[in-house]
């Protein structure tokens, strides 16, 4: 019996490919004012800044892009642990149990230049739950607003409603990429 082997141990699990690649979008936002049909090339990232209704989830956003730090690690950082001349937040305890040090962009150094001194030694004053609540807002009105000028465009150019609403179903910036 010492030479029998156990066929399983050959077996190896499936890697499973869950890496997720995301790109920030660009399109024409349309407006009107005045009567006149206006429109303005932006990101995705723009578009919620500017229907953010927080005066800080857009510093925020671009310090969560400028750096790569988790929404947790954003909240939970101390002024102490920054150093703005060496431009390098420091990062005690990470979501994998260890310490790292962050990198500071220009725009990074100039969004923490710029923020008021707190009192319990935070930089932001928002909470996860709070960022989690004023982006899925911000996400919802400025596809609403980026709706809505879809269809006064469409409308504009003399589309019937079938067809409207078939562009605006199938526009890339409204597809919920998570659904099934």
């Amino acid at each position: 019996m010492e030479f029998l082997t156990n066929p399983v141990e050959l077996i190896r699990q499936p890697n499973v490919d869950d890496a997720r690649e995301r790109r920030i979008l660009s399109a024409d936002v349309w407006t009107q004012k005045g009567g006149n049909l206006l429109y303005k090339h932006v990101d995705e990232l723009e578009m919620i800044c500017r229907y953010a209704r927080s005066t800080e989830l857009p510093k925020i956003i671009t310090f969560a892009v400028e750096t790569g730090m988790r929404r947790s690690e954003i909240t939970g950082l101390q002024s102490t642990n920054v150093n703005l001349d060496k431009r390098v937040a420091l990062l005690p305890m990470t979501k994998n149990g260890s310490s790292r040090g962050a990198p500071l962009s220009s725009k990074a150094v100039d969004i923490l230049s710029n923020l008021t001194e707190r009192e319990d030694g935070r930089c932001f004053r928002s909470r996860p739950d709070s960022i989690t609540k004023a982006f899925a807002n911000a996400i919802a009105d400025a596809r609403n607003a980026y709706t809505e000028g879809l269809y006064i465009h469409l409308k504009h150019k003399k589309l019937s409603q079938d067809k409207i609403d078939k562009r605006i179903k199938a526009d890339r910036l409204l597809v919920d990429e998570r659904a099934p």
